[in-house]
C-alpha cells in the first residue's frame, strides 16, 4: 500500500521517517572499564547501511563496555519508545545488524567485573616505555595462542568501526595462517601490581617474496637452485607453496624461515590514548620485532591512511637521523656531467643521489622502497633553505651560480621522476601540457608535505635534546590531524608495487585502509 492508497502524503511519511530515525554513529558509545571518558565511533555504514541510519526507536542508546584487559565487549540497547510494527515496516533489528561485527560473548550480559582475567598478556614482553608518570609495554603473540586469538576477536569489532574500509581478518585458528600472524598489544600498566589496561593494538603477517638474486642469504640460495621449479611452485599452490619450499630446501627448519616480508595489516589506537605518541612507540615496537629475522627483507604496510603514513614517517625520520650515519650524510650532488643532463637523456637518479648508498641504506633498514625513497626525498631537501624552495629562482637550471638554487633543481629533478614512474599510467592519459601541469601540481603538493613534516622533525629533535630521550628514539612524538591536498596526481597506495606471489590482500583475505592512527 502507498502512500495514495492510505491517505497520507509523502511529506508525512517522511516526518514520521525522521521522527523515528537516528544516526548509528550517534547513539553507540564505547565504554572502556576504569575510565570515564566515552567515545563514539567513527564509521557504522558496514553496520547500519551507507545512511549510518537506524529506524524505529526515540531516545535510543546503544552501549558497548569494553574490559579494559582484553576490550571483552558487553552490549546494553535502551530506548524510550519503539516504533509498533504495522503495515510490514519494522524498526531496525539492532543486535541482528551487530551479531557478524561484535563476538558471542557481547549478547550473553557477563559481568565484566568478574574475577577470570589473566595475570599477564599473551605472548612476550617486546617493549616498553614511560610517559607522564604512567608505565606502558606491547606484547606479542602468534594469533594461534588461545588468549591472544580471544583478543583479536574482540578487538576485531573496532576496525570496521574505526578503520575506514577495514575489514575483520580470520586467522586465529589456522594453524599454518596462524603463525605468520602477529598480535601487537600495547597495554597501561596501572597499579603496584601491574594491572594491564589496553590501549592500543596492530596485526601484521608474513608473506613469502624472492630472494635477493644479487645478495642472497646463505640459507636462500637453496630457493634460488631452480628457479623454474620454484616459479611453478609458486603459482599452481599458492598459500601451501611453504611447505614444498620446506622440503626441497633442507637448510630451512620452518616455513618461517623463507625469505619474506612482514607487512603491517591493521593498527589502531583507542580514541582515549590518540594525539599522544602512545602510535609512534607501538609503531617502533612493531618495526623493531619484525624486521629482526634475518628472514625478512622487507617490512611493509598495507593500504594505509594519511593520519599513518604521517605516524609513520615521523618515526622512520627520527630512528634514521639518529642511528644511520650514513642516512644523515645523503646529499644531493650537483656535480653531473652534462651528457647526462641531455634531452634525449636519462635522468640520472641514480648519480643525483648515489643508488649504490640509498640500496645499502634500505637493505639495512629493511624499508620498503617507495616509503624510503619519500624518507631520502625528505632528508636531502632538510639541506636546502626554504628560500631557495622555489620554480621561480630555478630559470637558469644546472648552471645556476647560486649552489643552494642549483642543488633544489637537481633535487626537483630527482623526485619529479619518481612521481612520474609512479604515476605514469594516469600521466599518459594526458595529454602534453596537461601533463606538465598535473606533474607540477603533485610535486608542488609534496613539497609542501615534506616541509611541514620537516618542521615536525625538528621540533621533536629539538624536545628530544632538551627533555632527555624517553622510551626509545622516537621520542613520543605525537602525531597532529592534517588534511593532505590532493592533487590530479595520486600519490599513495604502497600495495600497487608490494602485491606478491598470488596472495591478494594478504592471507586473511582483508581489503580497503586498514593501517589508521588518529
Amino acid at each position: 500500500m502507498d502512500a495514495e492508497d492510505s491517505g497520507v502524503d509523502s511529506e508525512t511519511i517522511e516526518e514520521q521517517v525522521a521522527e523515528w530515525s537516528s544516526n548509528s554513529n550517534e547513539c553507540l558509545t564505547f565504554h572502556l572499564e576504569g575510565h570515564d571518558e566515552t567515545f563514539k565511533p567513527a564509521f557504522t555504514y558496514p553496520i547500519f547501511g551507507e545512511e549510518e541510519s537506524i529506524f524505529g526507536y526515540q531516545g535510543l542508546a546503544i552501549d558497548v563496555r569494553l574490559r579494559n584487559f582484553d576490550l571483552q565487549p558487553k552490549l546494553e540497547v535502551t530506548w524510550d519508545e519503539k516504533f509498533p510494527s504495522s503495515a510490514g515496516v519494522e524498526p531496525t533489528d539492532i543486535k541482528a545488524a551487530l551479531e557478524d561485527f561484535l563476538p558471542e560473548c557481547a549478547f550473553a550480559g557477563i559481568d565484566l567485573t568478574e574475577s577470570d582475567v589473566p595475570t599477564q598478556p599473551p605472548g612476550e614482553l617486546t617493549h616498553s616505555y614511560t610517559k607522564d608518570g604512567g608505565k606502558y609495554e606491547v606484547w606479542v603473540s602468534d594469533v594461534n595462542e588461545g588468549l591472544a586469538g580471544r583478543i583479536l576477536a574482540n578487538a576485531q569489532a573496532l576496525v570496521p568501526m574505526f578503520i575506514e574500509g577495514g575489514t575483520i581478518v580470520d586467522a586465529a585458528g589456522d594453524k599454518t595462517q596462524g603463525a605468520r600472524w602477529k598480535l601487537h598489544l600495547l597495554y597501561e600498566c596501572r597499579g603496584t601490581t601491574a594491572s594491564y589496561s589496553l590501549i592500543g593494538f596492530g596485526t601484521s603477517y608474513r608473506i613469502f617474496t624472492l630472494p635477493d638474486r644479487k645478495d642472497p642469504l646463505l640459507e636462500h640460495m637453496a630457493l634460488l637452485q631452480s628457479p623454474e621449479k620454484m616459479r611453478q611452485q609458486l603459482l599452481s599452490r599458492g598459500a601451501d607453496v611453504f611447505p614444498t619450499l620446506l622440503n626441497d630446501s633442507p637448510h630451512l627448519e620452518s616455513f618461517l624461515d623463507t625469505p619474506s616480508r612482514e607487512r603491517i595489516s591493521q593498527f589502531l589506537i583507542l580514541p582515549p590514548y590518540q594525539g599522544s605518541s602512545h602510535g609512534s612507540q607501538l609503531y617502533h615496537a612493531m618495526y623493531t620485532h619484525l624486521t629482526i629475522s634475518p628472514s625478512v627483507l622487507e617490512l611493509t604496510v598495507e593500504d594505509p591512511n594519511e593520519a599513518f603514513d604521517d605516524l609513520r614517517d615521523l618515526s622512520d625520520l627520527l630512528r634514521l637521523r639518529k642511528t644511520s650515519p650514513e642516512f644523515c650524510a645523503l646529499r644531493v650532488n650537483t656535480n653531473i656531467h652534462s651528457d647526462h643532463l641531455k634531452s634525449t637523456a636519462h635522468i640520472p637518479t641514480h648519480l643525483i643521489v648515489p643508488l649504490d648508498v640509498r640500496e645499502r641504506i634500505r637493505k639495512e633498514t629493511k624499508l620498503q622502497s617507495r616509503q624510503f625513497d619519500r624518507l631520502v626525498e625528505i632528508q636531502t631537501l632538510s639541506f636546502i633553505p626554504p628560500t631557495h624552495r622555489s620554480k621561480a629562482r630555478l630559470t637558469k637550471k644546472e648552471h645556476s651560480t647560486n649552489e643552494q638554487d642549483k642543488t633544489y633543481w637537481f633535487w626537483r629533478l630527482y623526485v619529479k621522476q619518481r612521481l612520474y614512474i609512479f604515476n605514469r599510467d594516469v600521466l599518459i592519459q594526458v595529454e602534453g601540457d596537461e601533463r606538465a601541469k598535473a606533474l607540477d601540481s603533485a610535486f608542488e603538493s609534496v613539497v609542501q608535505g615534506y616541509s611541514a613534516m620537516l618542521e615536525r622533525v625538528l621540533k621533536a629533535e629539538e624536545r628530544l635534546q632538551r627533555d632527555g630521550e624517553e622510551g626509545n628514539v622516537n621520542g613520543g612524538a605525537a602525531v597532529e590531524k592534517r588534511v593532505r591536498k590532493r592533487k590530479v596526481v595520486e600519490e599513495d597506495d604502497e600495495d600497487g608495487e608490494d602485491e606478491e606471489m598470488g596472495m591478494e590482500n594478504g592471507p586473511g583475505k582483508t581489503n580497503g585502509k586498514k593501517a589508521r592512527v588518529e
